[in-house]
């Protein structure tokens, strides 16, 4: 929160920083994304950590962002709005009769998917060199939290605002998955391991869901009280057995699944 980028623990960046705090970073390439609730965005080359070289902004508050690295593709979910930038500059914004609530481009970098923060729906935008056609809404069991296509792009998984744990099937025209995995309460994060084997999910209730995608009805792997002190924040996979999780317990935690 203190509005500066670190890559941790080697070393801290450099150069002009944030002025508040950051709301989340990507990295698209060589680069680091970093965007703060002063809706400003920092382009930070890894190579050199040195900040404040390439900024830009955006009108209204960023609630969610991607990026595509093979095409140079980024795109804020703002208030009521969608704007896109290409290799750094804007090139297209869209205004929206919804607010947006979590984001994710496809691995192939044409489609991006986009949930609704009060409506259980899921909106499908064609990227079409520099603008966004919309081209499917599709209605859910519940609204989502976050969503992310699958590093293959078979699946779209989301974490959701009741115990529903979200797996649609992209080559199925987004139909929803059966599976018997779920949580006890309200999940904030999701996250595919790197071979699109297994989708994780947490949030308030303390725990991490584990699903296998190509065995949706086995069991899914619970770790139970992943960060008991508070709600898990955010889940992300190192590798195909190792998942990191950040917590409002202030606590960075690496978890080890046996699969």
């Amino acid at each position: 929160s203190s509005g500066i980028n670190a890559e941790w623990p080697l070393r801290p960046g450099t150069g002009a920083s944030h002025k508040n705090k950051v709301l989340d970073t990507k990295i698209s390439g060589d680069t680091l994304v970093s965007v703060d609730l002063n809706n400003k965005i920092l382009r930070t080359p890894l190579s050199s950590c040195e900040m404040g070289g390439e900024s830009s902004s955006v009108p209204s508050n960023v609630t969610f962002f991607d990026v595509h690295s093979g095409s140079g593709i980024e795109v804020y979910c703002c208030d009521k709005a969608l704007i896109l930038f290409k290799d750094g500059t804007e090139v297209f914004s869209k205004d929206l009769n919804f607010a947006p609530n979590g984001c994710t481009i496809s691995p192939c970098g044409t489609v991006l998917a986009v949930g609704a923060k009060e409506d259980p729906k899921l909106y499908l935008y064609d990227i079409e060199g520099n603008s966004l056609v919309q081209r499917q809404e599709i209605s859910l069991s519940a609204a989502a939290t976050e969503i992310k296509f699958s590093p293959n792009g078979k699946f779209l998984g989301a974490a959701t605002v009741g115990r529903a744990i979200l797996l649609l099937d992209v080559e199925k025209s987004y139909k929803p998955v059966q599976h018997c995995w779920s949580t006890s309460s309200k999940s904030i994060s999701c996250s595919f391991s790197p071979d699109s084997s297994y989708l994780a999910v947490a949030g308030i209730d303390t725990n991490i869901v584990i699903g296998n995608t190509s065995k949706p009805m086995e069991p899914s792997i619970k770790i139970l009280r992943a960060h008991p002190l508070g709600t898990i924040t955010r889940v992300r996979w190192l590798d195909e057995k190792t998942i990191a999780s950040t917590g409002s317990d202030m606590q960075v935690r690496q978890h080890t699944i046996s699969v």
